[in-house]
């Protein structure tokens, strides 16, 4: 099977493990730390390394999935079970994570709706006038 796409990947991981893996993004649990060994063992080199790695971080990217990193939140591992809980760091890193992220959403929202000054209307209507047009 050539498993290229991040989303086949998640897709495979779900319907292998489905008590640890979710294709719904708002139903995403925090992962055991090293589950990325874990899976790397049990898929026997099915999916590359490289490519495991892409769909982990794809799943782990979804913003659900990162508010669910909050300090004590149970992680777990392949069977669905407790393996470790989200540390206060963990939690820090992905709040931060998030804060960026939409403070990056909203000033490319800002930049896209900028108006422009009377200044620059003005002088653009008289860049019109002396060119005729």
């Amino acid at each position: 099977m050539d498993l290229d796409k991040d989303d086949e990947i998640i897709a495979l991981l779900a319907e292998r493990w489905p008590r640890c893996f979710m294709l719904a993004e708002d139903r995403r649990l925090p992962l055991k730390v090293g589950i990325f060994h874990d899976l790397k063992a049990a898929l026997g080199g099915k999916v590359s390394p490289d490519q495991l790695s892409r769909a982990l971080a794809t799943y782990c990217s979804a913003p659900d999935y990162q508010r669910r990193l909050k300090d004590g939140a149970a992680r777990i591992d392949l069977d669905g079970q407790r393996a470790g809980t989200v540390t206060p760091s963990e939690a820090m890193w992905a709040r931060a994570g998030r804060a960026e992220r939409r403070d990056k959403h909203q000033r490319k929202r800002a930049s896209a709706v900028k108006r422009s000054s009377l200044a620059c209307l003005r002088a653009a209507g008289a860049g019109r006038k002396a060119t005729g047009g």
